[in-house]
């Protein structure tokens, strides 16, 4: 047994040593005989069967480990859901669920009529609401009860604290409008608070009232065919069914492609003369629109007019709530013969010229019969005070007949009269104007064009039909810009000329004239030069106003009345400005106001009035003090 150990002690010796292992072919000594029958042995032995029975067995279970993990796996399913339950059943404190809204109030109402509407809040939580605040919006087309040109959208309330089990009750009311048969949806919110929480907690509630009767009825009467081009008449009467006074009730149209208006009564507030505003109308007041026109188009073409009616918001006639709408439709007839009067090139609806102006008119006429046309006449006959009779110049063979102040053309003098064939058309021309110097109190003037075409056709009896023009006499608007020393409401300083470095006053004057027709919203506006500097100084003291970032000056008048300048005095706006030069503008006239412009609009003629005027220097020479030089800048 010692042998044993000391041969392996060396043989490991030997396997450690970096020395003593040389050859890894060393020889080996066999196992003897003994030693493989005692291994053998050993190896299946009963501690080896003993041992892999052991490594077969299972383990055995912790029973008190299960209990606990499926004790805690309970325990965590029955939180969560008396969680859930607590939380979504409304069992806690600060649940929406236990806030209750109820809105006591009617399901219909005639649209235009007060809205009455009950609110009751009721706290079924534990705790108080605090902080609470009532929130009412409302649908579009709300009108305040108290006022109802003004838009009412959203309301809100500050209602303070709400004890646990208290009632809150309060009342609103409103006007909705909108169309028969609609329903409007309007949401009442609570929000709150609860103490120990900065948390914000809602509850909302949607309340809807259907719309009944509409509080305007409209109908449209116009004829069911009409002839293309030629004027005929369309009448819109509005009827309030309200038992409210309705407010600034407008009315649009929409017209049909090809139609134009000749006219309407009461006037349009637009230019494209499709808006009306009827004013206030009390229950059962009833209001008319007429409008003259004509349509254009082909022979059975039908075209739909529709109107809309319902109240501004507040005087604002570019949107409003609608209340109700009808619509019509035509059908057009092509005439026997077509007719075209064209001013200037323009062939529809009334024409704006200033007095004086030349204008040149052009008279077309077509034979839409399978027939000939035999002895045609066209006749064109002018009227209206302004009419200046001595610049009628008829063309293509036609007679001014001055003592009926008609134009004519006949076969007499246009042999192409005697037969229209079928499809055969021609055209005839003159010019005109209006007299260039107008009465000083003459306002709305205009000269009124009719053109009537005649003949016979063949195995009929005679036709005619006509057309009518009407040229509006624009107003004239004339405005001067000047500088002055000695004259005007303010007293100047500083030398004369001018010095450099050195500061000098002048005063600006703007005259306006108006030879006719009121101007609406008229407006100055200029812009100071460099070095120019604003005193606030205005004669008389109406609408100036000045932008020091932009050195811009504004007058702005409500209106220019027809005659001002002529039948009445002018209207003058004195300002006092000051100027201080630069030593690079000695030897000059430095400009003391420039981009100097007058905006407005014509009331007769609904056109735009623009003008400019150039810029104003230092050289004051309509002030009866001037000097030849006293402009110049000098050192």
């Amino acid at each position: 047994m010692h042998e044993d150990e000391g041969r392996i002690r060396n043989l490991n010796e030997k396997l450690d040593s970096r020395t003593r292992y040389h050859d890894p072919a060393d020889r080996r000594a066999a196992i003897s005989g003994e030693e493989h029958g005692a291994v053998e042995e050993k190896w299946q032995a009963p501690e080896l069967d003993e041992m892999l029975r052991y490594e077969r067995r299972k383990p055995e279970g912790h029973s008190l480990t299960k209990r606990f993990f499926i004790f805690a796996l309970v325990f965590f399913l029955c939180a969560v859901g008396a969680a859930a339950y607590i939380y979504l059943g409304g069992g806690n404190f600060i649940s929406s669920k236990n806030v209750d809204i109820s809105v006591n109030g009617p399901v219909t109402l005639s649209a235009g009529e007060i809205l009455s509407l009950g609110i009751v809040i009721t706290n079924k939580n534990n705790a108080d609401l605090e902080t609470a605040n009532l929130s009412i919006r409302y649908p579009e087309g709300t009108r305040s009860a108290l006022d109802s040109t003004k838009a009412l959208s959203f309301e809100r309330a500050a209602l303070g604290v709400i004890d646990s089990g208290e009632q809150f009750s309060t009342s609103t009311s409103a006007i909705i409008y909108g169309s028969k048969g609609e329903t409007k949806d309007i949401v009442i919110s609570l929000e709150y608070t609860v103490k120990g929480s900065n948390a914000t907690f809602s509850k909302e509630k949607v309340y809807q009232v259907s719309l009944g009767t509409t509080p305007v009825s409209m109908t449209v009467t116009e004829p069911e065919t009409v002839t293309s081009n030629e004027v005929f008449t369309t009448t819109v009467t509005i009827v309030s069914n309200s038992t409210e006074v309705l407010k600034n009730v407008l009315v649009k149209g929409e017209y049909p492609y090809g139609f134009s208006v000749t006219d309407t009564t009461p006037s349009a507030k637009n230019q494209a003369k499709n808006l009306w505003d009827l004013g206030d109308m009390a229950p059962g007041d009833k209001k008319s629109i007429t409008i003259r026109g004509k349509l254009s188009g082909q022979d059975g073409e039908e075209r739909t007019f529709r109107f809309s009616s319902g109240v501004g918001e507040g005087g604002n006639t570019d949107r409003f709530n609608t209340l109700a709408t009808v619509s019509e439709s035509v059908s057009i007839n092509r005439p026997n013969v077509t007719l075209n009067l064209s001013l200037n090139g323009e062939d529809s609806g009334a024409y704006t010229a200033p007095a004086g102006r030349v204008i040149l008119a052009t008279v077309g006429y077509q034979n839409n019969m399978p027939d000939n046309l035999q002895h045609a006449k066209v006749v064109v006959k002018l009227s209206g005070a302004s009419l200046d009779r001595f610049s009628v110049v008829p063309q293509n063979g036609g007679f001014y007949d001055s003592a009926n102040n008609q134009i004519v053309w006949s076969e007499g003098s246009s042999p192409e009269l005697v037969t229209v064939g079928p499809g055969g058309s021609g055209t005839f021309s003159f010019q005109f104007a209006s007299l260039a110097t107008l009465p000083a109190n003459a306002a709305n003037l205009s000269i009124d064009l009719t053109a009537t075409v005649t003949g016979s056709p063949e195995g009929a009896s005679s036709i005619a039909v006509s057309e009518s023009r009407k040229v509006l006499i624009g107003s004239q608007v004339t405005l001067t810009a000047q500088s002055l020393r000695s004259k005007g409401p303010f007293t100047n300083s500083g030398s004369i000329p001018p010095k450099a470095e050195k500061t000098t006053t002048y005063t600006l004057a703007f005259t306006l004239k108006d030879t006719q027709n009121d101007i609406l919203e008229p407006k100055i506006a200029a812009t100071l030069g460099s070095n120019v500097k604003w005193l606030s100084q205005v004669n008389p003291a109406d609408s100036v106003t000045y932008n020091d970032a932009s050195k811009s000056i504004t007058w702005t008048g409500d209106k220019l009345l027809s005659g001002t300048g002529f039948s009445t005095p002018a209207k003058v706006i004195y300002v006092q400005v000051s100027l201080t030069p630069s030593i690079g503008q000695i030897n000059s006239a430095p400009i003391l106001l420039s981009g100097i412009t007058f905006s407005g609009k014509d009331a007769f003629t609904g056109e735009p009035v623009t003008l400019s005027v150039p810029a104003v220097t230092t050289r004051f020479d309509t002030d009866p003090k001037f000097v030849q030089g006293d402009e110049v800048v000098v050192k």
